[in-house]
């Protein structure tokens, strides 16, 4: 949250951040700074049945419109 709270300090215009569901409390946080629920995001991989990282260390990701 600290790290969120600096990056978005920095930034003037419109900001969207795809955060896991799981992390209640980063989404509670971004609330109560006003973000709103935009898009569901699902992260998918072909021909792997095991996660690309840790889920519990991933909190936001670049959403598909950066490649």
């Amino acid at each position: 949250i600290a790290l969120a709270d600096r990056a978005l300090a920095g930034v003037g215009d419109a900001v969207y951040i795809d955060v896991l569901e799981r992390h209640e409390t980063l989404r509670a946080w971004l609330a109560g700074r006003g973000f709103v629920p935009q898009r569901p995001f699902t992260r998918m991989a072909h021909r792997r049945d095991a996660p690309f990282d840790d889920p519990d260390r991933v909190m936001a990701i670049a959403g598909p419109e950066l490649g």
